[in-house]
């Protein structure tokens, strides 16, 4: 399975590189949003750009007929998309933060509201949304959700810029309140939704004609 992570790291650098200009097109167009705000919607984004990339190119090259014809368990091969969904998370929310850190290189308080307990929550965004996107591309493919999918999180992508830019409900804020007790519920729902999906894709991979 670790090489199958490796493999995903390894095919995304051409992802990576549209996403650091991405990254520095944002800093400019949301230019009036904090940080903080700023840090945590483009992590959300980059994982979902690497997710989907990833799902993309092994389409686009026929990967899973040559998974079949390896000494690999469907389970690993499942597992190891949801897992890269932490590792993605964990590269977005580095990067992005390096370039906060170099564009208000004058101001650097946002740093104190920067903790693993705020990358957890993100990552915690991020694998909801992987437990809602992976099973429809593990059933119909990239290609026949892409659509639906970008549709989807375009209006989502929406709505949370305008809670991030909008004073009066201020999703940042609200993300950094939660109260731990609260948090690990909502952490142990997602978890358990989590798994549910690792499941269902799992059936799904299981019953999935690869040839």
């Amino acid at each position: 399975m670790f090489n199958l992570i490796k493999k995903d790291l390894i095919v995304q650098k051409k992802t990576l590189f549209f996403i650091i200009p991405y990254f520095l097109f944002s800093l400019i167009t949301f230019d009036n949003m904090s940080p903080n705000a700023f840090i945590s919607l483009m992590t959300i984004t980059s994982v979902f750009i690497l997710s989907t990339a990833s799902f993309s190119y092994d389409e686009k090259n026929k990967s899973t007929i040559l998974f079949s014809s390896l000494p690999i368990t469907k389970l690993n091969i499942v597992l190891a998309k949801y897992i890269n969904t932490i590792v993605y998370s964990i590269i977005s929310f580095t990067l992005v933060t390096i370039i906060m850190i170099i564009s208000n290189i004058n101001n650097l308080n946002f740093l104190s509201a920067l903790n693993i307990i705020l990358f957890i929550k993100l990552t915690s965004v991020s694998m909801l949304i992987a437990s809602i996107t992976f099973p429809l591309f593990h059933k119909y493919g990239f290609i026949k959700t892409k659509s639906i999918i970008f549709i989807i999180y375009f209006i989502l992508f929406g709505i949370i810029t305008n809670l991030f830019q909008n004073n009066n409900f201020y999703i940042g804020y609200f993300i950094n309140s939660i109260l731990i007790p609260n948090m690990l519920i909502i952490l142990l729902i997602i978890l358990l939704f989590f798994i549910s999906s690792i499941l269902i894709s799992l059936k799904i991979y299981e019953n999935k004609n690869l040839y």
